[in-house]
């Protein structure tokens, strides 16, 4: 009998695990609290990078989810939802220059596809609706990054997974596990209805805390609810512009990707602070206009757009900022997800959670493990 399995929350990360599960053989049921990438997954930038990562361990697990989103491609064809057309980065101060400019150095010198390019050459051959400052004496490009669209990703993964019959429920919150000792067995439902399964996958994002401290896991997110949470964020969707921006640019002080053929995404992490669960998106706030007015900047024919959507992303993101994958400590049964690279990880995080899950542990996932949160005992 196949092993069953439930997987909780049909964003990125949940998604794309019950697929890779359901190709294994496993019988699985995807349980979704709203509709799929209603959560984090609908709230982001959707950038795939590895080069911003620092800690080693951190970049080579963000260099496979690159790798592995290629893999998907490769199953997946005609992929509309996927634009690798590579990032662009510069800085302002000579300071910032000199530091970017050591970053691709170090970049180049583990593997990393980077390299130095002029404001004449990426205006002459990959952007020329940018306006770059005169002293900017050099932009950093990293070809093999790239932006996905994170709804249109779903819904490819959600065709596939249920075309190897993986259940789909929505609506459908979880708001306990059923237990048999210190082992799960299933989960319960706000209706009262009890699930059976032999594996549960937490793949909730920012509601993983509070789910799984119904079994007495600790597992610390950043609240959205402190004062200038990190967790918040700010998107700025931009009316139809007459310019193109094809790639990913990081300016200084705002990031900009197209969104569509002729509209752009815009954030800026210096405004995120001036946002909270309680800020009033609609209309637009102020703080939105700043953002655009800080793009204006940097992109041709900017000056009559108007912000078109200001979107609150509220991210999933452990107390230390790194991902956490694996089996949860004194639970049997019972695998946890999430981090804030789940639009980079997913693919990833989900072929090497299916291995786990079937037997085969994975050596990359060592320094994420979730019982590095638990309280240590001293002899």
């Amino acid at each position: 009998m196949a092993m069953r399995s439930i997987v909780i929350g049909a964003g990125i990360i949940g998604t794309c695990t019950a697929l890779r599960l359901a190709q294994s053989g496993v019988q699985v049921t995807l349980i979704e609290a709203n509709l799929p990438g209603d959560g984090t997954t609908g709230t982001s930038f959707a950038w795939l990078n590895a080069g911003a990562k620092r800690l080693r361990e951190y970049y080579e697990l963000n260099v496979a989810g690159m790798e592995a989103h290629r893999r998907l491609l490769a199953e997946l064809p005609d992929a509309p939802w996927y634009v690798q057309t590579g990032n662009l980065e510069w800085r302002a101060t000579p300071e910032a220059q000199e530091r970017l400019f050591k970053q691709v150095e170090r970049l180049q010198g583990i593997g990393y596809p980077a390299k130095l390019l002029t404001p004449a050459q990426v205006v002459k051959d990959l952007e020329p609706d940018l306006m770059i400052e005169s002293s900017v004496e050099g932009i950093a490009y990293y070809p093999e990054e790239s932006h996905i669209y994170p709804k249109l990703f779903l819904t490819h993964l959600l065709r596939a997974a249920q075309s190897l019959g993986v259940e789909l429920h929505t609506r459908t919150k979880v708001v306990d596990f059923e237990m048999s000792g210190n082992q799960v067995s299933g989960v319960v439902l706000e209706s009262g209805t009890h699930l059976k399964a032999d594996v549960v996958v937490c793949c909730a994002g920012r509601w993983t805390e509070k789910l799984l401290s119904q079994v007495g896991v600790y597992l610390p997110l950043i609240s959205p609810e402190e004062p200038e949470s990190e967790a918040i964020g700010l998107l700025v969707l931009t009316s139809e512009i007459c310019a193109t921006v094809q790639r990913v640019v990081h300016a200084p002080g705002v990031n900009i990707r197209p969104d569509g053929p002729s509209r752009l995404l815009l954030h800026s992490g210096k405004f995120d602070r001036q946002i909270s669960l309680q800020t009033p998106l609609s209309p637009p706030p102020q703080t939105a206009e700043e953002v655009l007015s800080n793009a204006r900047k940097f992109v041709r024919n900017l000056e009559t757009a108007r912000v078109e959507s200001a979107i609150r992303a509220i991210r999933a993101l452990p107390q230390d900022e790194l991902s956490v994958v694996g089996w949860t400590p004194g639970v049997e049964g019972l695998y946890v997800m999430v981090t804030h690279a789940g639009v980079t990880l997913a693919p990833a995080l989900a072929e090497m959670a299916a291995r786990e899950i079937n037997g085969t542990p994975e050596k990359m996932l060592a320094t994420f493990r979730p019982d590095r949160f638990q309280p240590q005992v001293s002899g």
